[in-house]
């Protein structure tokens, strides 16, 4: 069990890669703290983890809801007293071209896609940090490499050298 001793934070983990990571987390020992908008979805992924040994909390999420996500990280740290990884993983897709795209629609995939990953990143770094020494911190952004690029000043502030980014090269803080 790699991951014993950890506590994973996954966004987007009612379905799809999201909860799939979840529950790989949880084969391999992870506890976890579940982000989604859909609360059936996240009852019945959580019950996957809990039915696997594995303690599991959720939390019903905008993640492009700065207050929605500081208090989603608060409820996985009452729960769990520390975070140790971090998967930024919710995201949005499926618009027409660019032609029929609606700006509402546009702006609200940039939200979900991008602005996510920067409000969870920026709320979740200082409790991290606040273990380093006793655990390593891992990140993982599913997405555009883009999105990747604007986090490396977060790791430089936590003296972490420790990133994945779905193109599956390992990333060092600059």
């Amino acid at each position: 069990m790699r991951l014993k001793n950890n506590t994973a934070l996954v966004t987007g983990a009612g379905r799809g890669i999201g909860k799939a990571i979840a529950i790989a987390f949880a084969k391999e020992g992870a506890n976890l703290h579940l982000i989604s908008r859909t609360e059936k979805e996240l009852v019945e992924t959580a019950k996957e983890i809990s039915d696997l040994g594995q303690k599991a909390s959720y939390s019903i999420c905008d993640v492009s809801d700065e207050n929605q996500v500081k208090d989603s990280i608060n409820h996985a740290i009452e729960k769990f007293e520390y975070i140790d990884i971090l998967i930024n993983n919710a995201g949005l897709g499926g618009f027409r071209p660019i032609w029929g795209t609606r700006l509402n629609n546009w702006n609200r995939m940039l939200a979900v896609n991008l602005t996510s990953n920067f409000l969870f990143t920026k709320h979740i770094w200082k409790p991290m940090k606040s273990r380093r020494g006793k655990h390593h911190q891992y990140f993982l952004f599913i997405g555009d490499k883009s999105i990747s690029d604007v986090c490396f000043i977060f790791f430089e502030q936590m003296g972490t050298n420790r990133f994945h980014e779905n193109s599956g090269r390992r990333g060092q803080a600059r």
